[in-house]
């Protein structure tokens, strides 16, 4: 008989929010397929309309928590798409800046409407949604402490 290895409460909830981010996935996935759009370029969409000003794929990399290149492919599929406009910026010639176009707009407008983001958040109360952004930003902040030095 192997010998049973206590499991941290800590790794439980790393595995739970794991499995719970990838399912959320999966729901989002579906939400925006029919709008012809994966979740992390809604995601992308969403750093782009916050920041009022055109941004780099190095901007949103580090917004994201993604390598440049990987972001610098999706802008450029996104652009394929009508989503974004790239323009080279005039001050660095080296920079590329990424622009929201009027469909991206309209296409990130609607996601973020999408019935399945209010299902997926319809077993909380109001008040169990703020203690939710607590915690997670508060994950969020240790974890961006912890990854400060690499």
């Amino acid at each position: 008989m192997k010998d049973v290895v206590p499991i941290p409460q800590e790794f439980y909830l790393i595995r739970l929010l794991h499995e719970t981010r990838h399912a959320t996935y999966r729901v989002l996935e579906k939400e925006f397929k029919r709008l012809g759009i994966t979740p992390i370029q809604v995601v992308v969409l969403a750093v782009i309309h916050n920041a009022n000003k055109p941004v780099t794929s190095a901007e949103i990399s580090r917004h994201i928590f993604r390598a440049h290149p990987t972001v610098a492919a999706l802008v450029r599929r996104m652009e394929k798409k009508g989503l974004v406009t790239l323009i080279r910026d005039m001050d660095n010639k080296n920079w590329i800046r990424v622009v929201l176009k009027e469909r991206g707009l309209r296409v990130y407008s609607e996601a973020i409407q999408k019935e399945g983001i209010v299902k997926l958040f319809s077993c909380f109360v109001q008040e169990e949604r703020e203690q939710f952004h607590t915690c997670l930003k508060k994950l969020q902040d240790k974890t961006l402490e912890l990854l400060k030095d690499d």
